[in-house]
């Protein structure tokens, strides 16, 4: 499940459950449709799994032009890990102040 908060400048995409592929596109689809001039900050802390599949797609979402201000948060080591060798770099995932 991935719903979408917005505040002010930020909006936080949540997901829940499994992050899978339909996950993943469900939240490529929320970035492309979120303000582009807002932070986007892709929350999966309350994922209990996450599939190298859906790793894939929020890479690419990441590696878009569209998406600069794309940020995640709640990610263990490996899929750390994993989002390094596609390329995406550390600071992308930290979400800033």
């Amino acid at each position: 499940m991935a719903d979408a908060i917005e505040t002010s400048r930020t909006q936080v995409i949540e997901v829940s459950g499994k992050f899978d592929l339909d996950a993943a596109e469900r939240v490529a689809q929320a970035v492309a449709d979120a303000d582009p001039s807002s932070r986007i900050v892709v929350d999966l802390g309350r994922v209990r799994e996450v599939q190298d599949f859906g790793l894939a797609v929020l890479a690419r979402v990441l590696a878009s032009d569209r998406s600069r201000r794309v940020f995640v948060r709640g990610l263990g080591r490996h899929q750390l890990r994993l989002l390094g060798y596609l390329g995406i770099e550390p600071s992308r995932l930290e979400v800033p102040a």
